[in-house]
């Protein structure tokens, strides 16, 4: 599962939730730490581009994608499950609170809206890990 969400080229992609997420290009590497990538979305009329880089704080366990413009990031986190065939993932955010009305906003409405774009990146996962099964234990 983890190098499903680490291959930035095919496995990433193929579970971005589409909407809200409109592209997602390499710029740099393709898989794992030392990555580079720019992603679109577009929520709520909005258009937001990230310029991300990509960072094993813990190799082969945690992934985190972290905005240069921001320093807001994105973090998976993959740990064994049950059984040796399962494993459980975690997706965090973090964003930089603005304060003011905007970041009251953001208070109030982030956590909603990031909540459900992770449950349907996790369903996603899900079904391409269970797809993709056979190759994915292959590699």
């Amino acid at each position: 599962t983890f190098s499903v969400i680490a291959d930035y080229y095919k496995g990433h992609q193929a579970i971005l939730p589409k909407p809200p997420f409109v592209s997602m290009h390499v710029i740099k590497g393709g898989y794992g730490d030392g990555t580079e990538i720019k992603t679109t979305m577009r929520l709520m009329g909005q258009t937001y581009t990230y310029h991300q880089q990509v960072t094993e704080p813990e190799i082969g366990r945690i992934l985190r994608e972290t905005d240069l413009n921001s320093e807001e990031y994105s973090q998976f986190t993959v740990d064994p499950g049950p059984t040796p065939d399962c494993c459980n993932v975690t997706i965090t955010s973090y964003f930089v609170d603005p304060g003011g009305l905007k970041g009251a906003m953001m208070r109030l409405f982030h956590p909603i809206i990031v909540q459900r774009i992770f449950q349907n990146e996790l369903r996603n996962l899900a079904a391409y890990v269970r797809q993709h099964k056979a190759t994915i234990h292959s590699s």
